[in-house]
């Protein structure tokens, strides 16, 4: 080789053995977005989307594998198809899906399917009540005689050895358009959505998979404030 080659190839030999870092370098620049020649360009408003923290431990006393039931047809009841609106509301038909999904979430997680007792409905439907009339959301009542479950339950006549209690507040309406418009859940997708949310909430899941518990009652209610409406909720679980 010609002194002239080599010294213009001795000359380039940095770019060699900084390759492997240019590349590492290039490779980081593409991956995080800031390089123009691989990433999308990003307007100057543009803020990084918060950071997803995983979901939060779970006590040892819920099993660590525990499953929400696939989504299924709930029912040829056609009620549950309904759009939901205050006037074409049936509480009896509502409690019952919760409490039939209830035991489907507790099948699916191999626990005892729990018995239906009227009295605990009744003490549920009449603190959804409360809560729809008086416009609040709590397990504890503003009113005296009925501020724990435990003095609902005690309202009713019912004694128990292990009593728990789940509530919800639901949003009847999916969306409000600007024209006016509300699209509205129905029947069948609000029974889904309240389970769905009590299963991922520890302490609302906990409840429903309680292995000492073997009753429940379901009570619910409607509060319609101009176009927005809610149903409320209450799940009420006893061991006698």
């Amino acid at each position: 080789m010609s002194n002239c080659k080599r010294k213009f190839f001795n000359g380039w030999g940095w770019l060699a053995r900084a390759m492997p870092q240019l590349l590492v370098f290039s490779l980081l620049l593409t991956a995080s977005g800031c390089s123009k020649a691989f990433g999308e360009a990003r307007p100057a408003s543009y803020s990084m989307p918060p950071i997803m923290l995983g979901p939060l431990p779970i006590p040892t006393s819920l099993p660590a594998n525990a499953s929400f039931p696939s989504a299924e047809r709930l029912t040829d009841d056609q009620w549950l198809g309904l759009e939901a609106m205050r006037w074409t509301f049936v509480p009896e038909k509502m409690e019952r899906q919760v409490f039939r999904l209830s035991n489907e979430v507790r099948r699916e997680n191999h626990l005892p399917l729990l018995q239906w007792n009227a009295k605990l409905s009744q003490a549920a439907r009449a603190h959804s009540e409360e809560m729809a009339r008086l416009n609040y959301f709590s397990h504890r009542s503003p009113t005296p005689a009925n501020a724990t479950a435990e003095d609902r339950l005690a309202q009713v006549g019912l004694d128990y050895q292990v009593s728990a209690e789940n509530i919800a507040k639901e949003p009847l309406a999916r969306l409000y358009w600007s024209d006016g418009r509300v699209t509205r859940y129905t029947w069948g997708e609000l029974a889904q959505n309240t389970l769905r949310h009590w299963f991922e909430s520890i302490g609302h899941r906990r409840n429903l998979l309680r292995p000492d518990v073997s009753e429940s009652g379901v009570g619910t209610a409607i509060r319609k404030d101009g176009r927005v409406a809610y149903l409320y909720v209450t799940q009420t679980f006893r061991k006698p």
